[in-house]
């Protein structure tokens, strides 16, 4: 018979060293949980594709009469593949549609001001929860679309918005929709009327269902900052106000959140609250009191204007305004020095392994990753394919010339090249994560 004794210190060994493995396990859980900007500088590198994707494909967008694609310029203007349909919608406010091949199907146009129309959008795109196009207006109203372009109804903002700064209105991913409120001072420094309520949530009737509340109200965002900057030798007194706004956008079935000001990354629970996911550590470089009178100047070595929205299964990916800490860490010779642009980093979060990386040019006024798969251009994605299997984007027709002409690549890159023209559509980009 064993010793009563020997059983219960064997049974308490294999508690202590289980409780020991779920410790272990929940503090690394606990530590991928922080997007260590501050600590991932030091070792900012060039990031390949091959590190999260298998395969690379470029699709030339036809182009023809009718199917012209404008400018795409500005964060809001999507590249998405859906239903094996490239969707775009341009600067002339349209959508242009194409099948994966690449051949043009159709532009949808509902620009105007009639009940079926948009005149001022401020977020465009596919909602995938009912199969539809959508386009947010500046009124906070969003009218969907079927695949065909024809109107189906269009959903008003709720009542109890009224008086307040609509931000963007979107689609959540239990179907109903969710719409920002920007809180923010008045140019003189009057405070807003109210800075309870970041967003509404509500139905396709406008019947509020939910709330997101303002958790700080004393936050600096939204208020009116002013300062001196050197413009041409002389000394520029400027006055600036932006919103304390929140955003989302949507990873599978989870509907994610920012809110300006907050390194976090939220999710938005069952109940319509936020649940904190991930936090950024800036450490030394997050902005404080004494520097926001600064933030114009980039020679000052702080980060702001952290900015995601694409987030797929193993990664989320991070653009950022490092300023000074762009030549320190990243170049120390950028091109239109003085501009915004010239500063903005691309970075990547491992979901997985925990790590933050940030990532150098691949080649000299090209961010992104290199692609290492094909021998093509840097790439970036516009998004995400919303099972979660591709990245997707776009270059140019120019660049894509010009790139080729300028670099070793690959044969069937230089004949691709060969065979566009610069005034052509933009060449589409799929690629197929890990």
């Amino acid at each position: 018979m064993k010793s009563p004794i020997i059983f219960i210190i064997k049974h308490v060994a294999y508690l202590i060293i289980a409780i020991m493995l779920i410790s272990c396990s929940t503090a690394k859980e606990n530590e991928n949980k922080v997007i260590d900007i501050a600590g991932a500088l030091s070792n900012a590198r060039v990031a390949n594709l091959s590190e999260i994707a298998e395969d690379i494909t470029y699709i030339p967008l036809q182009t023809t009469e009718n199917g012209v694609v404008g400018e795409m310029i500005g964060v809001s203007k999507p590249m998405l593949f859906e239903k094996e349909t490239f969707i775009l919608f341009d600067n002339n406010k349209v959508f242009k549609l194409f099948d994966k091949e690449g051949n043009f199907i159709k532009t949808i146009d509902h620009n105007g001001r009639g009940p079926q129309e948009y005149a001022f959008p401020t977020k465009e795109g596919y909602n995938y929860s009912t199969g539809r196009l959508f386009v947010s207006d500046a009124t906070g109203d969003i009218c969907e679309y079927n695949i065909d372009g024809d109107f189906v109804y269009r959903v008003k903002v709720p009542a109890e918005t009224e008086n307040r700064r609509i931000g963007v209105s979107t689609f959540m991913t239990d179907g109903n929709y969710i719409c920002s409120i920007g809180i923010t001072e008045e140019i003189d420094g009057t405070p807003p009327p109210d800075k309870s309520t970041l967003a509404f949530i509500y139905d396709k009737d406008s019947k509020v269902i939910g709330k997101i509340l303002n958790r700080d109200t004393t936050s600096a965002e939204g208020k009116v900052k002013r300062g001196s900057m050197m413009v041409g030798g002389s000394v520029v007194q400027f006055t600036t106000v932006s919103a304390k706004l929140l955003q989302t956008y949507l990873f599978h079935d989870k509907t994610r959140a920012t809110i300006s000001g907050e390194n976090v990354i939220y999710n938005l629970n069952e109940q319509y609250q936020l649940d904190s996911l991930y936090i950024f550590n800036l450490g030394e470089y997050a902005p404080t009191p004494e520097t926001e009178s600064q933030m114009f100047n980039q020679d000052i070595e702080i980060i702001n204007n952290i900015m995601t929205g694409l987030e797929s299964d193993n990664q989320i990916f991070l653009w950022l305004n490092l300023r000074g800490l762009y030549k320190k860490y990243l170049s120390p010779v950028t091109t239109g020095a003085g501009t915004v642009a010239t500063t903005m980093a691309y970075g990547y979060f491992d979901k997985k392994k925990g790590e933050t990386v940030i990532m150098k040019e691949p080649s000299e006024g090209m961010r992104g990753f290199k692609d290492d798969l094909r021998g093509g251009p840097a790439f970036w994605p516009k998004s995400i394919t919303s099972d979660g299997k591709y990245m997707v984007g776009y270059i140019d027709a120019i660049k894509f010339i010009t790139y080729a002409e300028d670099n070793d690549c690959p044969e069937n890159i230089k004949k691709m090249a060969e065979n566009i023209d610069e005034n052509d559509n933009p060449i589409a980009i799929l690629v197929k994560l890990k």
